[in-house]
């Protein structure tokens, strides 16, 4: 919900081992997401593939979202 500026820092890596990526995914989406799972994660400057690292059973009732955890997939460390 934050408004962005362009040209603004939004984030700044020191240690890309360690990176973690937090998405919301919305409640009904759950079901297929699983531990270490692999996927695609896309932005403007490119993407990079990454994996499941963990998902909040917790689910915000304003939202309707948990939280995933995304990390660099195996061998892109």
């Amino acid at each position: 919900g934050s408004q962005v500026a362009r040209g603004q820092k939004h984030v700044a890596i020191t240690d890309p081992s360690r990176a973690r990526i937090l998405i919301e995914l919305p409640a009904a989406d759950l079901p297929s997401v699983q531990y270490g799972m692999k996927g695609e994660f896309r932005a403007a400057s490119g993407s990079l593939p990454v994996q499941v690292a963990g998902v909040s059973p917790a689910i915000d009732p304003l939202t309707g979202t948990a939280t995933c955890e995304l990390e660099l997939a195996e061998g892109t460390k």
